[in-house]
């Protein structure tokens, strides 16, 4: 990557985070998932927006579960933290 694209890509990350940390709505944060169904955001992106969906409390089954499944497809996290999100959302399901 030339350093004028590599600058150019920082500078879209860093706005994408900024404007993901100042959003306090969990359904513009969901739009944002929802949107990217053929996965074009990159993956630290999308592990951003659905740690800010957790940060603000929506810690439903269905995103626990997709959050999972997308750290168990892209880690690099362990095996732990998959399981322990979808034991939480096991949990938050009604039975």
């Amino acid at each position: 990557m030339s350093s004028s694209a590599e600058r150019e890509w920082r500078q879209a990350t860093d706005t994408f985070d900024r404007a993901l940390a100042g959003c306090d709505d969990p359904a513009a944060v969901l739009a944002l998932l929802d949107e990217d169904a053929t996965d074009d955001l990159p993956i630290g992106a999308k592990t951003a927006a659905f740690e800010r969906l957790l940060a603000l409390g929506h810690r439903t089954p269905v995103v626990l579960r997709r959050y999972a499944d997308h750290l168990w497809l892209h880690g690099p996290e362990s095996d732990e933290r998959v399981t322990a999100l979808r034991a939480e959302a096991d949990q938050l399901t009604p039975r």
